[in-house]
């Protein structure tokens, strides 16, 4: 029986899920899910092309490549708390700073820096942060803290919608900013890394222990490596990110070109972080229940639903379908513990994660690019999503192949 994990009243380790998706809401909410609205003013205001804009997409990505190849190296040599409080700091300080440029190359520097800074504030800490706090129902944990980003988004599109009616960009981004530090800060500094911290224990200690005396500890990044099966996993992580980071992305431009009104957009938008939200914790508990193999294939056939949404929006079906779609848009956060400690073990997870994070952040870095150039040059998004939508099906058969069923995993 677990008999230190928790000192009377709630487990601390919900408290850091609900610090860390409120974390989450506030950064990733702001810099991701809202960035999509600010493409068409600042073309207009400024005279950029789409395609330069969308670049910024694309640096935010770069940052998150970097750090994710070496979270392994950097999870162990530097204190993660102190790293995230500064992050949230300089993020602020960075994005105010979107307010009061007009160079495209100054958009692009600020963008590389807020990348490195929302990675530090992501995925990967918190990844790392819940795994060490919840042997049980870790599944449920990641999907309450990463339904931040979605949640962030439900609360301030419909309001960044309407603040860029009545006010310039440039206040919009000085308005957000602030948002995001008064919010991030106290809740940072209520995280802890690790139980001990608190004189507690993980939550399922003795099922933990008991599998690692059993051997389930699994594989290092190294010998990962030396599998096939690792980088047909890294092709995949590139695959569904640059598939599904499309929807939220391309939303909002793809829906005011096909005649829907700037406000109708908003609001949809809003609802679609809104399924975001729910559906990274129903993820989550479908993992908990389900198994890696039936949660993953599961949910990707949503995405599917949702790209042929963006194929068929000019039509109230294809809207509905569009937005179920925005339930798996933030999937590699939830899915990639799961997945790696199914196929891979425990032994290295966090090294292993961030290097296959990396293939999720250059998917996600090309996922722009390519969406611009397609809408350059044909006049609109509708092929890209084609592509995309024959990419997670091949996904969705590779998973079937190489994650284990749930009850290989417990054998």
């Amino acid at each position: 029986m677990d008999t230190q994990y928790k000192k009377g009243g709630i487990f601390y380790g919900w408290i850091i899920a609900i610090s860390g998706m409120l974390v989450m809401a506030t950064v990733s909410g702001v810099t991701s899910s809202c960035f999509s609205q600010f493409i068409k003013p600042v073309c207009a205001d400024l005279g950029f092309s789409r395609q330069a804009m969308s670049t910024n997409q694309t640096l935010m990505m770069a940052g998150s490549i970097f750090f994710s190849f070496f979270w392994g190296k950097i999870a162990n040599r530097i204190p993660v708390k102190k790293a995230m409080i500064l992050a949230t700091i300089v993020c602020f300080a960075v994005y105010f700073c979107f307010s009061l440029v007009s160079s495209i190359w100054l958009f692009y520097i600020f963008s590389l820096i807020i990348s490195i800074c929302n990675s530090m504030l992501s995925t990967l800490p918190f990844s790392m942060i819940l795994s060490n706090w919840f042997y049980d129902k870790k599944g449920t944990a990641m999907g309450l803290c990463f339904m931040g980003s979605g949640f962030g988004g439900m609360v301030l599109n419909p309001l960044l919608g309407k603040w860029l009616t009545l006010y310039s960009w440039r206040t919009c981004y000085q308005i957000l900013a602030v948002i995001m530090v008064v919010i991030a800060i106290p809740c940072v500094l209520l995280i802890k890394i690790r139980p001990e911290d608190k004189g507690l224990l993980p939550l399922g200690y003795e099922k933990g222990r008991q599998e690692k005396k059993a051997g389930g500890e699994g594989v290092t990044l190294a010998e990962a490596k030396k599998m096939p099966k690792f980088w047909l996993l890294a092709l995949c992580c590139s695959f569904i990110t640059m598939s599904l980071a499309s929807i939220g992305s391309c939303l909002s431009p793809h829906f005011t070109d096909n005649g829907y009104s700037s406000t109708f957009v908003a609001n949809a938008l809003a609802v679609g972080m809104g399924v975001t939200a729910l559906g990274k914790f129903c993820l989550g508990k479908a993992f908990d229940k389900f198994g890696a193999r039936k949660a993953a294939a599961g949910s990707l056939f949503l995405s599917l639903i949702g790209i042929a949404g963006m194929i068929l929006c000019k039509t109230p079906f294809g809207i509905y379908m569009a937005v179920i779609g925005l339930a798996c848009n933030g999937y590699g956060m939830v899915a990639n513990p799961n997945i790696i400690q199914a196929v891979f073990g425990k032994k290295d997870q966090s090294a292993i994660l961030g290097f296959l994070s990396a293939f999720n952040s250059i998917g996600g870095s090309l996922s722009p690019m390519i969406n611009g150039a397609v809408f350059d040059h044909t006049g609109s998004y509708t092929p890209a999503f084609f592509i995309w939508f024959c990419l997670v099906s091949f996904v969705i058969i590779t998973f079937i192949t190489v994650i284990p069923s749930e009850n290989k995993t417990k054998a």
